[in-house]
């Protein structure tokens, strides 16, 4: 029995399923950036960006469709000349006929995206979103969890670092906060900006991947600040994107990038 077709539309409507464009944020630019929906896929590439290097692994592993959580396109492109590494991404996949779709905030946003697979994976229980879609909705960006059982400042550093195997955490004062951390507040990705709403909603701890440092000094006596990484708390998005398609098409090659790594170099 011949394997059934399934093109590019497809895939989108299987990644949407979850996480819908109406999700997005209205800077946001998620969906489908290069191809066309009638495209047969023979094969998917789950990458967190897409560089010209993830182009190349797609061609290597015989993938012409890749799936990305952050934008290929995010800017609008006046030219595709080369001379950026965005407009060379896109060259290179116009030219080996790689079609690109990106679950951005559209993913961050969804009631089973990356704040709540985070909070899942260190065995906490998701109790509300942060910043809901709307007034009562399971949407929205972060989420309210609560571990299993209380932990130390430090300890729930260790266990978040070891959960996601990253190198260093960035930590405020634990002594200006209480022993335990039972209720905590995660975004994933660039969420420095929330601290205020873990806050109100009375959270022991925040985990995000991006934190100011006058932050750190600001909120050090309201809440328990731990700072992971951008790369290291959105790198879970391939294991999402990839749940998602295979649960639709098991029969369809789906490989997370191998090659992918932390941009930002860390000298410890």
């Amino acid at each position: 029995m011949s394997t059934p077709k399934v093109t590019v539309r497809q895939v989108i409507d299987a990644v949407e399923r979850h996480a819908p464009l109406n999700l997005q944020e209205s800077w946001d630019n998620s969906g489908l950036q290069v191809g066309h929906g009638d495209t047969a896929v023979s094969g998917v590439l789950v990458t967190v960006d897409v560089t010209p290097e993830r182009i190349d692994e797609a061609v290597a592993a015989g993938a012409n469709m890749i799936v990305s959580h952050h934008p290929l396109i995010f800017k609008g492109l006046k030219s595709i000349i080369g001379q950026t590494r965005t407009q060379q991404a896109v060259e290179k996949a116009i030219r080996n006929d790689i079609s690109v779709y990106s679950a951005h905030t559209s993913l961050d946003n969804a009631a089973d995206g990356l704040s709540v697979a985070f909070a899942r994976h260190i065995g906490a229980s998701i109790v509300e979103p942060l910043v809901p879609s709307s007034p009562g909705a399971a949407t929205g960006c972060g989420v309210i969890c609560e571990l299993p059982a209380a932990m130390s400042p430090n300890i729930l550093c260790e266990a978040v670092r070891r959960a996601f195997g990253i190198s260093s955490v960035r930590h405020s004062e634990a002594a200006l906060r209480p022993e335990t951390i039972r209720r905590i507040a995660v975004c994933t990705g660039a969420g420095g900006s929330l601290i205020d709403e873990a806050v109100r909603h009375h959270a022991d701890a925040y985990i995000t991947g991006e934190i100011r440092y006058h932050d750190f000094i600001d909120f050090a006596d309201k809440i328990f600040l731990i700072e992971c990484g951008h790369f290291e708390t959105e790198e879970i998005a391939k294991d999402v994107l990839a749940a998602f398609i295979t649960e639709a098409f098991p029969y369809l090659s789906v490989l997370k990038s191998k090659n992918e790594k932390n941009p930002v170099i860390y000298i410890n």
